[in-house]
């Protein structure tokens, strides 16, 4: 089973049903086979990933059939294989779905529910074998890269629930040094200004 715990949650994660239709999954395919022609075809499922607190194992048995009822998953017993990679919501971000269905999930009962995530995995039939890195570039053909993230296995979603401290308030000297200060600032953070 691919499930931690750390001293005040545990992780769980829930393959569902199918999360594309297929006309979505075609399209996808005839953009991958642009730059990775071996590509055959494309599945898309439904992961979900839910940081539950840890009261007793009997309750986390009970709250993980009661996801796996509802939303139509199964508890997700191994690893990805190598030719699957998922779409989380971008790490350190709390995605508008997982706030409504974590309140919607908590009202229903729900109560060792802290948090849930929906992500995709996406498995790829190709005609040869694709390394690690081919995977995650194949990923970041089809992802929104504002909003998400690629990872290639499902212990790697545990980091959608690590909380850290957010960094401090960065304050430019406009006044000081002008459009040279933001210019400094474009460049050294990236940004697009």
């Amino acid at each position: 089973m691919v499930s931690t715990k750390d001293e005040l949650s545990s992780f769980v994660a829930l393959k569902g049903q199918q999360g594309l239709s297929e006309f979505r999954l075609k399209a996808l395919v005839e953009l991958i086979k642009r730059d990775f022609p071996d590509i055959n075809s494309i599945n898309c499922e439904d992961f979900f990933f839910c940081s539950l607190s840890e009261e007793s194992k009997e309750l986390r048995i009970q709250t993980e059939d009661r996801l796996s009822k509802i939303l139509k998953a199964q508890v997700v017993k191994k690893e990805l294989e190598a030719d699957q990679f998922i779409l989380i919501p971008r790490i350190g971000t709390i995605s508008p779905w997982s706030s409504k269905a974590t309140d919607i999930l908590s009202n229903a009962g729900l109560k060792p529910l802290k948090r849930i995530e929906k992500g995709l995995c996406f498995s790829l039939d190709t005609q040869s074998d694709l390394k690690e890195k081919s995977i995650i570039e194949i990923g970041q053909k089809i992802y929104d890269r504002m909003t998400q993230a690629v990872i290639t296995t499902v212990v790697d979603a545990q980091k959608l629930f690590k909380q850290t401290q957010p960094k401090p308030v960065l304050r430019i000297d406009i006044q000081g040094k002008g459009k040279k200060s933001l210019q400094e600032v474009n460049s050294s953070l990236g940004l697009a200004l």
